[in-house]
């Protein structure tokens, strides 16, 4: 997958004055000109440190996860690129699904339509815990990772 992006952390409603859960994203809007910490991070070129940031980030979420918070960490990494003491899942569709969509947001490059194919193929491999984006909506989905999240 292309990218590595920075965290926005967003806390849950509180039960008895503690956040019961949060959500970690990758969020590009939080970089300055695709820029982190003012190291280029949000492009290939941002590649020779993407190790170091999974890193940061595994260390935040491990932190976080020994502290008895639980915590939905939204990537496009695979547990190989990022271990952490915790259940992986991901969001799903056909290899046809994938194509379709990422051809609607611009990509034209066949090879790197290719390879993000390959990396869901990968992905697949890895994780055992999928969500189905393509015959469920969105709202089914959500549903789904709540339940999931939060048994």
């Amino acid at each position: 997958m292309y990218g590595v992006l920075p965290v926005r952390v967003e806390l849950a409603a509180e039960t008895a004055g503690k956040p019961y859960a949060s959500s970690l994203h990758r969020d590009h809007r939080m970089l300055d000109d695709g820029r982190f910490l003012g190291v280029p991070i949000a492009s290939p070129d941002g590649a020779p440190y993407w190790p170091a940031h999974n890193r940061l980030w595994e260390r935040v979420l491990t932190f976080s996860l020994r502290a008895g918070h639980d915590a939905v960490f939204c990537c496009p990494l695979q547990p190989a690129e990022l271990r952490l003491p915790a259940p992986w899942a991901m969001l799903d569709c056909s290899d046809a699904e994938l194509r379709r969509r990422l051809r609607a947001r611009g990509w034209t490059a066949e090879a790197r339509i290719e390879e993000a194919v390959a990396d869901a193929v990968d992905c697949r491999a890895a994780i055992t815990t999928r969500f189905d984006t393509e015959s469920s909506s969105p709202d089914a989905v959500a549903a789904a990772i709540a339940a999931w999240a939060r048994p």
